[in-house]
């Protein structure tokens, strides 16, 4: 019989289809509607999901719960937010996370977000005074840095995890090697001919494109792999076209390689096609099943949905990384040292594996 878990903050799902291969997820917990459509087309006839404000959560009815995991909103920390750290309102909501999972006492607690949330200048002192509520509870606390690459998304992408755990946990990872990094031809060379325009019907769920207005298709139309957007704007401009300006990370993927990580897929040029991703392409980049289905959402509802149900979630492989060893750990059932103060903390760092597989640097197989 799978271990017991319960999901908080997730949203459309992708932590939960990762864990759910080990571990039997009885719910997923939200205080915002983010996603909740997307989630109820494709989960919601077999995991109970519940929106409310975190003290209406139903903690006494889930039973005994072995893993609890969270995605509390990252933009305190983010690059991509407003940077204000500690004086952003929504740290409250990993706070909130965090004092429900201590409730239903699991064997582990985990939190995704981004790696500024341990910097002094980010998220450090939440997470510090985080691990000390739960070393008083008697758990160990472990800070895990990873990059998807190195757990089979072809997406490299730095994340920071932290772990409230009263079993030993084991991390390690098997040595990277060209082979087991997945690329993004592995994840969408067989699909790049059928895509669509908005409004046409599809092979594949979310498989269509918002066509350019033609000053983005005269940049897209300049633009080689690997490339940026504004190397399009530049030739442009000794062309005597047309243009419009980049935006945030905008620029054309490399097949050959891993994919930056996703802020936005509509800032992505296809490696061949000069057109933007479909959301069907995005979705691969993220390690989701083709069935898995997007619900239509805002001025791009053809287009497929919120791009962020994608670029904002933690990974369906990560998920899947982080449930193999807590389902080991719970197998050896090691004793620990509860995190007493800050010196107590550990510090996992797997990011230095990942090194040799940037976008920028690795290639893997001919160009296409």
């Amino acid at each position: 019989m799978k271990p017991t878990a319960v999901g908080m903050h997730i949203y459309s799902g992708a932590w939960t289809l990762g864990f759910r291969e080990r571990f039997n997820i009885v719910a997923q917990l939200e205080e915002l509607d983010a996603g909740a459509k997307t989630f109820g087309r494709n989960l919601g006839n077999e995991i109970r999901h519940v929106v409310a404000p975190h003290e209406e959560w139903p903690l006494e009815e889930l039973g005994e719960v072995n893993l609890v995991y969270a995605n509390p909103p990252c933009a305190p920390w983010s690059t991509a937010g407003a940077l204000l750290g500690m004086n952003d309102p929504r740290i409250q909501f990993a706070k909130n996370v965090s004092g429900a999972a201590a409730k239903l006492e699991p064997d582990f607690f985990i939190v995704e977000s981004v790696c500024r949330a341990w910097s002094p200048t980010g998220g450090r002192p939440l997470y510090e005074k985080m691990a000390l509520d739960w070393g008083k509870l008697g758990y160990a606390v472990t800070i895990v840095f990873t990059n998807t690459v190195l757990h089979g998304a072809p997406q490299y992408r730095e994340r920071f995890h932290f772990v409230a755990h009263r079993l030993a946990v084991n991390f390690n990872v098997d040595e990277p090697t060209d082979e087991s990094i997945m690329t993004v031809w592995d994840a969408i060379g067989d699909i790049a001919e059928t895509a669509v325009p908005t409004g046409q019907p599809t092979a594949l769920p979310n498989h269509n494109y918002e066509p350019y207005r033609q000053k983005g298709q005269n940049v897209a139309d300049r633009l080689e792999q690997g490339e940026g957007w504004e190397r399009g704007v530049e030739r442009c401009i000794t062309d005597g076209v047309e243009y419009s300006k980049a935006r945030f990370i905008s620029g054309r993927f490399r097949y050959n390689s891993t994919a930056p990580t996703l802020l936005d897929i509509s800032q992505i040029v296809h490696p061949t096609k000069n057109r933007q991703l479909t959301m069907r392409e995005g979705a691969r980049l993220c390690g989701y099943p083709d069935w898995y289905e997007f619900e239509p959402s805002g001025r791009l509802s053809g287009y497929g949905a919120h791009s962020a149900e994608l670029t904002q979630a933690a990974l369906p492989a990560v998920g899947r990384y982080f449930g193999r060893v807590f389902d080991r750990a719970l197998d050896v059932a090691g004793d620990v040292e509860p995190c007493l103060s800050p010196d107590d903390i550990r510090i996992i760092d797997l990011r230095p594996l990942a090194k040799p597989f940037k976008p920028r640097i690795f290639r893997k197989g001919p160009d296409r």
